[in-house]
């Protein structure tokens, strides 16, 4: 890693001015700073754009109670953007203006998290939108039932029959079916 990251940092800048000065030789030197200099202040206007954007965004998600991680990827791939276009050369320009697209750096953010969490560095926990609940509960099946417990809840108590409008209770009573004799006329 630490050889890759070296070749980076020498090798970057070799080849932004062997470019800048073939292009000089075709367009001439001032033309040459001339482009470089509306291709940062272009890049740069559009960061700031789009950063302001990202910003609003972030402050929508946390207004909603969402954590504003697409939009914090999104400012710091904004980032990156506005440094590489202000490096001087054409190829950071081309890599600073790939990054101001969204879909670019939507994919390239889903791809650093996919790497991220198959080496086990990221871990994703289950939200809200998951269905999980941290909560408490207590177990109320072992504890005895009565019209007043120790905790001080209260048992529903049977109902009372109601009283017909002959005066007897109606619902259940002592006799059965079999004893009751029809109504109707009597024989």
């Amino acid at each position: 890693m630490p050889l890759i990251l070296l070749l980076i940092i020498v090798g970057v800048p070799i080849i932004e001015l062997m470019l800048l000065i073939e292009v000089g030789r075709h367009i001439g030197a001032i033309y040459t700073v001339g482009l470089v200099i509306v291709t940062a202040a272009i890049g740069i206007s559009l960061v700031r754009l789009q950063g302001y954007s990202a910003l609003a965004r972030a402050q929508a998600s946390l207004d909603e109670n969402r954590l504003p991680v697409g939009e914090a990827v999104d400012g710091v791939f904004l980032l990156m953007a506005g440094g590489l276009l202000l490096f001087p050369g054409f190829i950071t320009d081309a890599i600073g203006l790939l990054l101001l697209i969204p879909l670019v750096r939507r994919g390239l953010g889903l791809t650093i998290w996919r790497a991220l969490a198959a080496r086990g560095v990221l871990r994703r926990e289950a939200g809200p939108e998951e269905g999980v609940i941290d909560g408490e509960f207590e177990d109320l099946t072992s504890r005895p039932k009565g019209p007043n417990d120790k905790q001080g809840r209260l048992e529903k108590p049977e109902p009372k029959p109601k009283p017909s409008a002959r005066g007897r209770p109606s619902g259940k009573s002592s006799k059965s079916t079999k004893d009751k004799k029809p109504k109707g006329r009597a024989e």
